[in-house]
This record gives C-alpha cells, sequence and structure tokens, in this order.
C-alpha cells in the first residue's frame, strides 16, 4: 500500500472512532479562535470544552468528565 492510502486509511478510522466514542477533549485556547476550534470539534463527532481564560485550564484538566 502506498503512503498516500496508509495515511487515508488511518484518517478515517481516527474519523470513525471520534464519531463512535464521541469524545470531550479540552483545550485552552484564546477568543479570536475559540469558535472555529470548538466547531471543528464537534464537525468530526467529538465534544469541546474550551476554555480561554489561563487560571480555568486546571479545572477542566482536572475534571472527571475529560
Amino acid at each position: 500500500m502506498s503512503l498516500k492510502k496508509d495515511v487515508q486509511a488511518g484518517i478515517i478510522h481516527a474519523v470513525e472512532t471520534v464519531r463512535k466514542t464521541n469524545p470531550m477533549a479540552g483545550y485552552l485556547t484564546n477568543t479570536v479562535t475559540i469558535n472555529f476550534v470548538a466547531n471543528a470539534q464537534l464537525a468530526v463527532g467529538g465534544s469541546a470544552a474550551t476554555v480561554y481564560l489561563p487560571d480555568l485550564k486546571f479545572g477542566i484538566a482536572s475534571c472527571p468528565c475529560l
């Protein structure tokens, strides 16, 4: 199998896994990209947990739901 086919198969597998498991991914971003990043996660089937204040990153990192 060629490298291109391997990469395509890996991407397809990753997207299918995300859609099946609907993982919640917490991340720290800025106010400019917050909607873009959240919408990208939702588009592939994930759940977004976004913070943009540095002090809140510790709360999201310790959340048992993630």
